[in-house]
């Protein structure tokens, strides 16, 4: 019975997020409440917060591609000849 309570707890400690830190990953320098979220999912304090300046693995060209293939979908434009033959007096099997 206590094999299983011990492998309880060890579920329960993985599972268990963890807390937010509170210092930037390159400097390790406390930043509280003024540390910036990056895109990678890591906090980082002033000087380190712009991609560049710590070596950031997001990629921001991918991102903005997705990004703008969703909020530019594909256009297709009907095709002439059902502009021309498929007037609506002359409905067929062809034109539906």
């Amino acid at each position: 019975a206590s094999a299983s309570a011990k492998e309880g707890k060890r579920v329960a400690e993985e599972e268990a997020p963890k807390p937010p830190s509170n210092r930037c990953l390159s400097c390790r320098k406390k930043v509280g409440l003024t540390g910036f979220k990056c895109r990678c999912g890591d906090t980082f304090c002033s000087m380190h917060r712009y991609a560049d300046a710590h070596d950031c693995k997001f990629d921001y060209k991918q991102a903005g591609r997705e990004q703008i293939a969703q909020q530019n979908p594909v256009v297709k434009a009907d095709k002439v000849y059902f502009r021309i033959v498929c007037l609506p007096s002359s409905w067929n099997v062809l034109c539906r």
